[in-house]
């Protein structure tokens, strides 16, 4: 199962990073496929439409040890991913440019979890 580390390298404050709730968007209405030229290929992600019944949240001035963990995509439980995005605070528009690193990763476990953890 894929997920991503995600950590900023100084606190944020400019184009902080957002997670939608996962119930709150609905992949066959709410989500395009979007190609992304990745060097020599070109790789697939997605884009997100408008809709006012999403729910985002962000961490207002995340710190460096404030590590966000997530799902990027899991075919098989109920939370299939986590829709995310940089987004544009105008009262911090003259800060310093957002600088983070991030991390894919491949969990795996013995055994399926129970249901709904995941």
């Amino acid at each position: 199962m894929p997920w991503k580390v995600w950590r900023p390298v100084k606190t944020i404050y400019k184009d902080p990073f957002a997670c939608a709730d996962a119930t709150s968007v609905i992949d066959e209405t709410d989500l395009a496929p979007m190609p992304i030229q990745a060097d020599e290929r070109i790789e697939e992600a997605w884009a997100v439409g408008p809709n006012d019944k999403h729910r985002w949240y962000f961490k207002y001035a995340q710190q460096p040890d404030e590590v966000l963990i997530f799902k990027n995509f899991d075919s098989h439980g109920p939370v299939r991913r986590i829709v995310h995005s940089a987004f544009i605070d105008p009262a911090h528009a003259q800060d310093y440019d957002r600088e983070s690193i991030e991390m894919r990763c491949i969990v795996s476990f013995d055994q399926a979890p129970p249901k709904g953890i995941l």
